[in-house]
C-alpha cells in the first residue's frame, strides 16, 4: 500500500498527497472486502524540520457477497441479474458495483444515479453484503426486505456498552 502514497522520503509534506494515499488505501482494502477498516495517521515532527508519518490500519472483518436484488421493471432486472459475476460467498469487491453498472449501461435507465440507486447492506453477524440496485424511483418497485440486515456500527456500539 506504500506505493499509493506519492510522497517519498525527503519530499515536502503535503496533505493532498497523504489524502490521496489514504484514498488509494481505501480502494484497495474495500476491493478485498474490508469495508470497516480504519486508518489513523500519526505525525511526529523532529528538530530537523522533518515529519515522520505512521499510519495505524485496522482491517476489521472481511465481507463476502450475499445476495443481489435488482428492483425495477422485470424485463430489465431479468437481463441484468444473470450478468452479475460476483458469486455468493466470494470476497466482496466494493468496486465491482461500478464496473457492473458501466459494463451494462445500455440496460440501465438513462436517469439512473449510482449514489442514490445502489444500496449496500452489511450483515455483521454473517460478514456478508447484499447489494440492492434500484432502477426506478417508482414507489411500486421500491419495497425492499431490510429486516435481515444489521447495522454494523450499532452492533459494535451495543457490544461495547454491554
Amino acid at each position: 500500500m506504500r506505493a499509493d502514497f506519492r510522497i517519498k522520503n525527503g519530499d515536502i509534506f503535503t496533505k493532498s498527497k497523504i489524502g490521496a494515499g489514504l484514498e488509494g488505501m481505501a480502494r484497495i482494502l474495500s476491493s478485498q472486502g474490508f469495508l470497516d477498516f480504519s486508518a489513523v495517521p500519526d505525525t511526529r515532527f523532529d528538530s530537523g524540520s522533518s515529519v515522520n508519518l505512521n499510519i495505524e490500519v485496522q482491517e476489521g472483518r472481511q465481507y463476502r457477497m450475499d445476495k443481489l436484488e435488482i428492483v425495477g421493471p422485470s424485463e430489465i432486472a431479468d437481463k441484468l441479474q444473470p450478468r452479475w459475476e460476483l458469486e455468493t460467498g466470494a470476497v466482496f469487491d466494493a468496486s465491482y458495483v461500478k464496473t457492473f453498472l458501466e459494463k451494462n449501461s445500455s440496460l440501465v435507465p438513462a436517469d439512473f444515479v449510482q449514489d442514490t440507486g445502489v444500496e449496500l447492506f452489511k450483515d455483521c453477524n454473517s460478514s456478508t453484503v447484499s447489494v440492492h440496485i434500484h432502477l426506478t424511483q417508482d414507489p411500486q418497485h421500491a419495497a425492499l426486505d431490510r429486516t435481515k440486515h444489521v447495522d454494523c456500527r450499532a452492533s459494535a456500539e451495543n457490544k461495547k456498552s454491554n
